[in-house]
């Protein structure tokens, strides 16, 4: 959690204000570490979490009680957590009553992901992954209900959009373009091994192997 609190605070001391964080979520880690980052005396208004159909945080913000469940599938697959394990740490870094005032929550359907997709590269020429459109249409939406509310909003881009082709392509037509190191993987020779499932197997393949190579 340490790199990704730095990231807030950078971005903070950059902009020179009190900005607001959006954060693309799933697991909940990213939005727990803006949050220490907050409580080592990083000062924001708050945070945005921004969901796809895996709604149980959002819906426990909103006043429900803590029910997680299975994952849905969603076009923003990273996100897609059922059981967000760092619920609890946030849990005892702030309390409930603390938490629901901090964190407010945008619950983002796939379809709205394809049009904030569409829009984003219609109006600037820039190609976003699926999880980055989850938290850009969060974002508007909270800059649409805090019309008087000048101050900045952080969104965290979460992914390369070549990550995600099969989304991109549904959303704009083409194929993002692939980055050199990304593309250098996809002709590198894979390496499989297959063990027992056992963790005396495990242990043992791991002793045999070579870490500094």
């Amino acid at each position: 959690l340490l790199p990704q609190m730095l990231y807030y605070v950078q971005a903070a001391n950059l902009l020179g204000t009190e900005p607001w964080f959006c954060v693309p979520s799933g697991n909940l880690g990213n939005l727990t570490a803006g949050v220490l980052a907050m409580l080592g005396r990083m000062n924001t208004p708050g945070f945005v979490a921004a969901h796809n159909a895996n709604d149980a945080f959002p819906r426990f913000l909103g006043g429900a009680a803590a029910h997680f469940g299975p994952s849905v599938r969603t076009l923003s697959n990273a996100m897609d957590v059922g059981a967000p394990s760092n619920f609890e740490r946030l849990l005892h870094l702030l309390g409930p009553t603390r938490l629901r005032s901090v964190v407010h929550a945008e619950v983002v359907s796939d379809k709205d992901t394809l049009r904030c997709l569409r829009a984003v590269h219609d109006e600037t020429g820039y190609v976003c992954d699926p999880h980055t459109a989850v938290g850009l249409e969060a974002a508007r939406r909270l800059r649409q209900r805090s019309a008087g509310d000048s101050r900045p909003i952080v969104v965290l881009s979460t992914a390369h959009p070549a990550k995600f082709p099969e989304v991109v392509r549904q959303a704009l037509d083409f194929d993002p373009a692939e980055p050199p190191a990304l593309a250098a993987l996809r002709v590198r020779p894979k390496r499989v091994r297959t063990i027992d499932p056992t963790p005396d197997a495990l242990l043992a393949a791991l002793r045999e192997q070579d870490f500094s190579a």
